[in-house]
């Protein structure tokens, strides 16, 4: 007997079609119509829409790597050329450069000088000494170098106008001060002068009046200051030719016998009235003259501020400064 096998679906399971509703109809009807729209030129568009943010993207880091790639070689190239400069450029434009200030330095004395030879076509116009005696206070404190020749010429003008112009005798004596200013370069050199101690110089009298002393709590307890300094060079020369410093009215009985004596008022008062002074370089000093008697002899006075009064010889001794830095003057009775 054979068994006849019946298939029974099981218990409460159903099978049965579930229906489209109004919104996947929709979306069927609407994909159906994009895939006929996308042909040719528009499925071109439409692929690089999907895939668009991605190009862009690897563009982007396209175009970054470029550009970071010529930024190395940049900086590359830029250091190169930069150590390149520094070994060889460097140093030969330093000296065209240095070319270039001294030029310039160079034409500004030259205009100086012309502004000089200029104001003082008018010495008795007290414009004009004005003018120029702040015209040469800014030369010196600015170091420009006005021709030499120049302030001669002119400073002698200016003394002569001193007659019947008083503004002319100020603008005489900025240029006996700038014609000091000018001696420090043709001062002699003596780096052999042995320092003096001024209480151990017999042989010296300066007819000087010193700065007042620093207050006491300003120096060491202890400390000599001393009224100026004092330097000597060449011992052993006949008395002839040795250096003097010394009043006129107290001659001394026994000359020293150095060469040269250097004498540093550091900002005091040398009085040229009753003074002899020979081979003696005198520097920063104000110089006072009120025409007394006077011997000057192979003296440079050097950074030194004058104050001459106007007399006949206080006019000679002027013109005496400005010709020459060496000063060569005795005062008439």
């Amino acid at each position: 007997m054979q068994a006849e096998i019946v298939l029974v679906p099981p218990a409460n399971e159903t099978v049965e079609d579930m229906p489209l509703n109004d919104s996947d109809r929709a979306w069927i009807r609407q994909e159906i119509r994009e895939s006929h729209k996308r042909q040719g030129f528009a499925a071109i568009t439409g692929f690089m829409k999907d895939w668009g943010g991605i190009f862009a993207a690897g563009g982007l880091i396209i175009f970054v790597l470029g550009q970071w790639s010529g930024y190395v070689d940049f900086r590359s190239n830029t250091r190169d050329r930069l150590d390149t400069l520094e070994q060889k450029d460097i140093p030969g434009l330093n000296k065209r450069l240095d070319k270039i200030e001294v030029n310039l330095q160079n034409l500004s004395d030259t205009v100086n000088t012309i502004r000089l030879n200029q104001l003082s076509s008018t010495p008795n116009d007290p414009q004009s000494s004005n003018q120029i005696t702040h015209l040469l206070i800014d030369a010196k404190a600015k170091h420009i170098n006005i021709d030499a020749t120049a302030i001669k010429t002119n400073g002698a003008k200016f003394i002569a106008a001193a007659q019947r112009s008083p503004q002319a005798w100020d603008a005489a004596m900025s240029f006996v001060n700038y014609r000091s200013f000018l001696n420090i370069a043709s001062l002699p050199n003596f780096p052999n002068a042995k320092s003096l101690n001024p209480d151990e110089a017999p042989n010296i009298d300066p007819n000087f009046k010193p700065l007042p002393p620093p207050p006491l709590h300003s120096v060491p307890p202890g400390t000599k200051i001393w009224e100026f300094q004092l330097w000597a060079h060449g011992a052993g020369v006949p008395p002839d030719k040795a250096a003097l410093l010394e009043r006129i009215s107290k001659p001394r009985i026994s000359g020293g016998s150095f060469e040269v004596y250097i004498f540093n008022g550091e900002g005091g008062t040398l009085i040229l009235d009753d003074q002899r002074m020979r081979n003696v370089i005198v520097q920063n000093c104000v110089i006072e003259y009120s025409g007394g008697q006077t011997i000057l002899e192979n003296v440079y006075f050097v950074n030194c501020i004058f104050r001459i009064r106007y007399t006949q010889n206080g006019t000679h001794l002027g013109d005496n400064l400005l010709a020459s830095s060496s000063t060569n003057f005795k005062s008439s009775s």
